[in-house]
């Protein structure tokens, strides 16, 4: 199987996407065999499976079923939001000022 993987808005090669063997789910198959794009999204990946699944981070991925001819695969970008994260401090160290003072008491026991 030949093919290129590209964006599907900008129509840009995906350099490095993820083409391997897997279920009709989309999970790898044991042991893993695949393979990566390159620089301009194209690939060639030879397999008995039924399925690939071609993956990119930030991308939906695409479950398909392997052919003979040049395929070219457009991948929807997908965004993801994360929850909310609060950082707050927890406290103030001064550790400096807390050396001094000690010093200076001692001083002034002697």
């Amino acid at each position: 199987m030949r093919g290129q993987v590209i964006d599907q808005e900008t129509k840009e090669p995906l350099f490095g996407a993820n083409i391997y063997a897997s279920d009709e789910r989309g999970k790898p198959l044991s042991p893993i065999k695949g393979t990566t794009t390159d620089s301009n999204g194209n690939f060639r990946f030879e397999t008995n499976s039924k399925f690939i699944t071609i993956s990119f981070i930030g991308f939906q991925k695409v479950i398909t079923t392997p052919t003979q001819t040049f395929t070219i695969f457009e991948l929807l970008p997908q965004s993801q939001s994360l929850p909310q994260v609060e950082i707050r401090p927890k406290g103030i160290t001064l550790l400096g000022f807390g050396i001094a003072l000690v010093s200076i008491l001692k001083l002034f026991k002697k």
